[in-house]
């Protein structure tokens, strides 16, 4: 679906809103955009790319495009343990003295911490999640996601869901339209999750790894 037709449907479902909440429909159908993706593993989002060692020095900074997630790390001798935090890396050397082949890195931010310091500049080559591209010109498409349903059903409902949040607050009981879409949202994100992975074999070690 093409960021005009997002907002025409985000229209339909919200015709009670106040002008300032319509206003605000395309910027928030990005900021949706942003939330699907760190909630589903799309494969489009998946990139190869490489980073290079710097002599004397145990971090580097990570590609423009690094969303925050990195899936794969290796050299020459095969791949280097992602340890989930800096800390991990400290246990091993907490000085970042240590120097030889890299055997293991940690992300924050858009920072590497690597453990040990290459004698030479060396490449590295990555596997990682890269950001998502804002929807700009009415015609833009957010082609990440594979199918124009799979867009309907998980942009509109999480747009349309959090506008009725904002509506329904102050509302006496429950509120009804911002839990419907909260369970159109919740249903989308698991019909994805299979679709992908039923498409994609080879996406259930990452999706795996996504969950946890």
């Amino acid at each position: 679906m093409t960021y005009q037709e997002l907002i025409r449907e985000v229209e339909l479902n919200i015709q009670d809103a106040s002008q300032e909440l319509i206003d605000s429909i395309p910027s928030r159908i990005n900021r949706a955009i942003e939330f699907i993706a760190g909630e589903i593993l799309f494969p489009d989002l998946l990139k190869l790319g490489s980073v290079t060692t710097i002599v004397g020095q145990a971090t580097l900074t990570m590609p423009a495009d690094f969303e925050g997630k990195l899936l794969f790390c290796g050299r020459d001798k095969g791949q280097i343990s992602i340890k989930p935090g800096v800390d991990d890396i400290m246990e091993l050397d907490s000085n970042f003295e240590d120097v030889g082949d890299v055997m293991a890195v940690a992300v924050m931010g858009d920072t590497m911490y690597y453990w040990k310091s290459p004698a030479t500049a060396t490449i590295l080559p990555i596997l990682y999640y890269k950001t998502v591209t804002p929807l700009v010109a009415s015609s833009d498409v957010p082609s990440f996601i594979p199918t124009g349903d799979m867009q309907e059903k998980l942009i509109v409902s999480k747009v349309t869901m959090d506008i009725f949040d904002k509506i329904e607050q102050g509302f006496e009981g429950d509120k009804v339209n911002y839990l419907s879409y909260k369970i159109k949202l919740r249903e989308a994100i698991v019909e994805a999750r299979v679709w992908i992975v039923k498409r994609n074999k080879n996406m259930v070690k990452y999706s795996t790894m996504w969950s946890s």
